[in-house]
């Protein structure tokens, strides 16, 4: 399967819990986020991720991106409380947004901060949720 350039992919804050206007915002911090992450700067990750956190009328689909992120670079630099914070926090907003996709992303993130923290049995617990979510939004990056 060929890979979407970012250009075609849809913006990931995108939502309908957005304001008008905020969505590209949304995209453009979450793509930063993602680059600081990906060129090895966690700390400033976190750090854009914290303060995007903070600004009102962000979608539920945005923060849930900018928690898995900075969840990532959390784990990344060894703040595993951080990080299961994080996944905690992902976990409840999933809920509330009541998506598959939106479950599936949190569970895997909580899988992997469980998995950290030593809890095996619970992890692989939460993994095979993730999975069963990830099948049911049909979101095979996911299931991966």
């Amino acid at each position: 399967m060929a890979r979407r350039k970012r250009s075609d992919a849809p913006p990931r804050g995108a939502g309908r819990h957005s304001k008008p206007g905020t969505e590209a915002a949304a995209a453009d911090t979450i793509a930063a986020v993602r680059d600081l992450a990906w060129a090895g700067q966690q700390e400033k990750a976190i750090a854009a991720a914290g303060a995007a956190l903070e600004s009102p009328g962000l979608s539920g689909e945005a923060r849930l991106e900018l928690l898995d992120l900075r969840a990532e670079s959390l784990h990344a630099v060894g703040a595993v409380g951080a990080e299961l914070d994080d996944a905690r926090r992902m976990r409840a907003l999933a809920g509330r947004l009541g998506s598959a996709r939106a479950r599936a992303l949190a569970a895997c993130r909580l899988s992997v901060a469980l998995l950290t923290t030593g809890d095996t049995a619970r992890s692989a617990s939460v993994a095979r949720g993730a999975l069963a979510a990830a099948r049911k939004a049909g979101d095979t990056a996911l299931e991966a």
